[in-house]
């Protein structure tokens, strides 16, 4: 699931029940798990801090799959059980709970039902119909590759949008739903933060501020003291700033921000600045030689970059590791902008500092230094281009 990083607290409570000296607080997950790879353990952790996670349980998966799992908490929290192949589950555990789940691990993500925890319940269902809704987008992904070359592309693509603008819809209008009906729930955080893929999040954090703020208000009511809500109040205070101040959201790099600078090596070995190109329009391109997509939208930038030739420049960022692979793809492909890279793939500094999380990324630029459209891509770029000078 795509989704804000939880960090949990753990506190301790005992008391006495009947004539037996218990711990309230304690609580059991247990369940199957149902994989074709072997798996020897699961674990059961909390997060002590931002960056810290804390052990409460493990155990050895028996031969049917089985296991049981054990903890305590004295008030809802966040947990995650780790899988097979860092595969993980998230949980909203409470006081005394006893939980049983049913995992499958023969997909991608783990496919999972949840019983016993009203909260773990929920997650289940957000995760669950948000896999259901990837899972066809990227059908759609890959149709689109499939015909890439095809004549009837754009009768293709068309009928691409309208089915991923249907799914979208939906998975949306649940969401929504889901927020409105849940707003003072602790999952309602995870809700918020769903994404369909990188840089595609389901709520906006512009248009959407409103539920945004909506769960802010009813969880601050409930949990004023939970990490995790007060984490969520302090990102939606920063969503409220930027409303009043009519600027790009946190964390984002979008229109009408300024452009980072960006100083990297080229394929010479030569230095080279962004802002030497202040003064034209510009198109800072993210791509690598090893990303399928990267490579099919350079035939398309090749296009248009002949095509307004002067007109505006194309700066890209290659997010290789290997010189020579990033050589011959530049070689091969005959890309005649201007070429940059550290060579330190996903830990690239304009990586960072553009908030890149997929390839391709795009950010088109003014003569001012100022971002003025992100990820254009086939026809949208095309349509930018001649919005700017004309066919």
């Amino acid at each position: 699931m795509r989704r804000f990083i939880l960090f949990i607290g753990f506190v301790a409570l005992i008391a006495a029940c009947n004539n037996n000296t218990t711990q309230v607080g304690n609580f059991t997950v247990s369940g199957n798990i149902k994989s074709t790879i072997e798996s020897d353990t699961i674990v059961l952790e909390s997060f002590i801090d931002e960056t810290t996670t804390e052990l409460v349980d493990s155990a050895v998966i028996g031969p049917n799959g089985t296991f049981t799992l054990e903890g305590f908490t004295a008030e809802p929290a966040f947990y995650i059980l780790r899988l097979k192949d860092n595969k993980t589950i998230t949980l909203i555990i409470d006081s005394a709970e006893q939980i049983n789940l049913n995992i499958n691990l023969n997909n991608n993500n783990p496919v999972y039902s949840v019983k016993g925890s009203p909260e773990s319940e929920k997650i289940a269902l957000l995760e669950n119909t948000l896999q259901n809704t990837t899972k066809t987008i990227d059908s759609l992904g890959a149709i689109y590759q499939a015909n890439f070359n095809s004549p009837d592309l754009v009768v293709v693509k068309a009928n691409l949008d309208i089915t991923f603008n249907r799914v979208y819809q939906e998975q949306y209008d649940f969401s929504v739903k889901f927020v409105s009906e849940n707003s003072g729930s602790l999952s309602a955080i995870i809700a918020m933060s769903q994404y369909l893929a990188p840089r595609s999040p389901v709520f906006n954090m512009q248009t959407d501020y409103k539920y945004y703020k909506m769960v802010d208000s009813a969880l601050q009511k409930k949990y004023p003291t939970n990490f995790q809500v007060i984490k969520f109040n302090k990102f939606v205070q920063t969503l409220t700033l930027a409303k009043q101040f009519n600027t790009p959201p946190p964390g984002t790099i979008g229109v009408n921000s300024l452009a980072p600078e960006i100083v990297l090596p080229t394929i010479n070995g030569d230095t080279l600045r962004l802002s030497s190109l202040k003064g034209k329009y510009v198109l800072v391109d993210f791509w690598a030689s090893w990303s399928n997509a990267s490579l099919i939208n350079n035939k398309v930038l090749n296009k248009y970059y002949w095509q307004y030739f002067r007109k505006f420049e194309v700066f890209q960022v290659s997010l290789d590791q290997d010189l020579n692979a990033w050589k011959n793809a530049v070689k091969e492909q005959k890309l005649g902008w201007y070429q940059v890279s550290d060579l330190n793939n996903w830990n690239s500094k304009a990586a960072t500092d553009y908030v890149v999380t997929t390839l391709p990324a795009n950010f088109l630029i003014n003569p001012e230094g100022k971002i003025i459209a992100v990820n254009l891509f086939n026809g949208e770029l095309e349509t930018k281009l001649i919005e700017l000078f004309g066919k």
